[in-house]
Formats: structure tokens, sequence, C-alpha cells
């Protein structure tokens, strides 16, 4: 509507806002499951920024994802819809995992310990 109206400024920056809370609540439901219950926003924001090589892919996705929202898109993604979700949760998984390990959460015998200390497998 707001391209319509030659408010190309503003349609991009709407695009952006969404997308962005988008990734947001992608964070959020990761930081719950994988991560601790008791969500703290600051610490999901922190989460999210602690890794941008992460981030920017998820956030690339969306602006697509958001951009070329469509009938069509809508009826490919009810097909393929999972693996794309599985993807992305997988990079948002990995994200909190280096979070754990900051923290001092995650221990060798967890069960993805693996998935950011594959170097140190190999060695021993």
């Amino acid at each position: 509507m707001a391209v319509k109206t030659e408010q190309l400024i503003f349609s991009i920056i709407c695009l952006i806002l969404i997308a962005f809370l988008l990734v947001f609540m992608l964070y959020i439901a990761g930081y719950y499951t994988f991560v601790e219950e008791k969500v703290g926003l600051m610490e999901v924001v922190f989460c999210m920024l602690f890794k941008p090589q992460y981030l920017i892919p998820i956030f690339v996705i969306m602006i697509f994802n958001t951009y070329f929202a469509s009938a069509t898109l809508g009826i490919i993604l009810l097909f393929t819809g999972t693996f794309f979700l599985f993807a992305l949760e997988v990079l948002v998984l990995i994200q909190m995992l280096y979070y754990r390990e900051l923290t001092g959460g995650l221990q060798e015998n967890d069960e993805f310990y693996y998935l950011i200390h594959r170097s140190e497998q190999k060695n021993k």
C-alpha cells in the first residue's frame, strides 16, 4: 500500500521491522526451548547479537519471506515449510548453545555439545 502512494522509505522501514519481529519471535522460542523457560527479553536480544553470522542469514530469509509473501509462496511453504523452519531453528539452536557455553550452562555430557565443539571431539 505504501509503495502505491509513493512512500517507499516507509514501506522499507515496515518491511525491516516485520522481519526483525519475526526473527525475534524465533529467538524467543529458541531461548525458551533450549536455554531456560523463564525468558528475559534482554538476554534474547544479547543472544541474537552475540553471533551475527547466524543472525544475518535468518534476517535475510525473513525479509525475502515477508517481501515475496503471496498465495503461491504459501502453498509452497505448506508442503516444504517444515524443512525451512527446521533449518532456521538449527541456526537458532547453535547460537543458543554458544550462549549457554558463555554463561557456563553447557556441559560436556549435554546432548548437543558436539555441535559447537566438533574439533575438540576429533582430537580426543
